[in-house]
């Protein structure tokens, strides 16, 4: 999930968007991707559509659903999170495709969503909100049933928050230049437990820079080196206990990583940067289908994956899937699934679901 699908952070940060496997009815057995499809002639108004990652099919959900900047989705995707032109948030229930509005929320400052949590083990949704730029404003504790709010907790994350794998420990994770250090909230009793405790033996001194994290089940996952991507390596962490491995050297080129939905894989991405314009210092990241899987117990490398290139493919992990992850090239539509537990794919086409979707229709547009 920090997982990115909707909306690309400007800055180093994570959704945290699922969070618990659970047992799903057939209206929801398959992984979708939720998307706005903006309506002919209209004021920026959307439709939201959604895409069957195991299947291409592309069906409307929600009609004349108003003038969206972000949609979000908890663990087993029945309930939307719309943002509404950052001003209004309205969670969807969507049962059998019936939708009932049970939150609609207006702040007094335009917002974003910027993390979302499933707890249903402890009856909680925790939301944090940030404003358009996406700099952090506070966080929220719903009840998980009703959204009746429980408390609000201000935590300022550098890289976001992280759920313990119980659930009952809101973690916080902020950087300077001696270390990594976390900060946890009882959920439960709804009360600080401790702030900016430094990890042990995780030192962050002024040239170590890090670079993509992501987290799950009580795991944070970083990309960092001394030598620019040259001396890249993985770390695994856990706020309480430290370091799981010692870390792990990866290929020395530009990379994103990931953590697998049960946080027992990384999964590393290797990208190439292009530049449309060196004046202006702009450019895009290639994603050259190059991929490494390690494990996330022990550091070891497990294989390597060739699929193909593309400059508009994406790695996308669902927690109802806990083994899989989906490579999806919305430039010709086509999706990869790879089972982490099956990892000897002969042709890097096989098993691939062709989406039928146009590109004007696809993610593209998020």
């Amino acid at each position: 999930m920090k997982q990115e699908i909707i909306k690309m952070l400007s800055r180093v940060k994570y959704y945290l968007i699922f969070s618990l496997t659970l047992s799903l009815s057939n209206a929801f057995a398959q992984p979708y991707i939720y998307y706005p499809k903006p309506i002919v002639n209209s004021l920026n108004q959307s439709d939201i559509y959604r895409i069957n990652l195991s299947t291409g099919e592309d069906n409307l959900v929600i009609k004349d659903a108003g003038r969206i900047s972000q949609i979000l989705w908890n663990s087993d995707q029945t309930n939307l999170f719309i943002n509404q032109r950052y001003s209004q948030e309205d969670v969807i229930k969507l049962d059998n495709l019936n939708k009932k509005v049970i939150l609609s929320y207006q702040p007094s400052t335009r917002f974003s969503i910027i993390g979302l949590h499933d707890a249903p083990k402890i009856n909680r949704v925790i939301i944090e909100y940030g404003n358009e730029d996406d700099e952090y404003i506070n966080t929220v504790i719903y009840n998980w049933n009703n959204y009746e709010p429980i408390d609000t907790i201000n935590f300022d994350p550098d890289w976001g928050t992280i759920l313990s794998k119980d659930e009952k420990i809101l973690y916080s994770i902020t950087a300077d230049t001696i270390g990594i250090y976390f900060s946890a909230f009882d959920l439960l009793n709804n009360t600080l437990l401790y702030k900016n405790r430094k990890i042990n033996n995780f030192i962050r001194p002024d040239h170590m820079y890090y670079d993509e994290v992501d987290a799950r089940q009580g795991k944070v996952l970083f990309l960092g080196s001394t030598q620019g991507y040259e001396g890249l390596k993985i770390f695994v962490v856990s706020p309480d206990s430290g370091l799981y491995f010692n870390p792990a050297p990866i290929p020395p080129v530009r990379s994103k990583g990931y953590l697998s939905a049960n946080a027992d894989y990384v999964i590393i991405e290797q990208l190439h940067l292009v530049m449309d314009n060196i004046k202006a210092n702009i450019g895009h990241e290639f994603h050259t289908g190059k991929i490494q899987i390690y494990s996330a117990i022990d550091g070891d490398k497990i294989t390597s994956l060739d699929l193909p290139s593309s400059k508009s493919a994406r790695i996308l992990i669902f927690d109802n899937y806990p083994n899989m992850f989906y490579y999806y090239n919305y430039e010709n539509n086509i999706v990869i699934p790879v089972d982490l537990t099956k990892l000897h794919i002969k042709n890097s086409l096989s098993g691939s679901v062709k989406v039928s979707v146009t590109k004007t229709d696809s993610i593209s547009k998020f």
